[in-house]
């Protein structure tokens, strides 16, 4: 979690796939991204839920 401003402009220094990432019509807005490709902004918990339980898990599930 990024808030714009400062924060996010030294982030996407060292996260380039940051740099357009932005809060749309100023609500809270998720990106879900997997191997350097994102879907498209979520700003609904249902259409997050969706998107993210998609990504496979960076490590082993126990």
């Amino acid at each position: 979690m990024v808030e714009e401003g400062a924060m996010l402009a030294r982030q996407a220094t060292i996260i380039p796939l940051l740099e357009d990432k932005r809060a749309l019509q100023g609500k809270v807005t998720a990106y879900v991204c997997e191997q350097g490709m994102c879907e498209l902004p979520a700003q609904d918990v249902s259409t997050f839920v969706e998107q993210i339980t998609r990504i496979e898990p960076l490590f082993g599930t126990s």
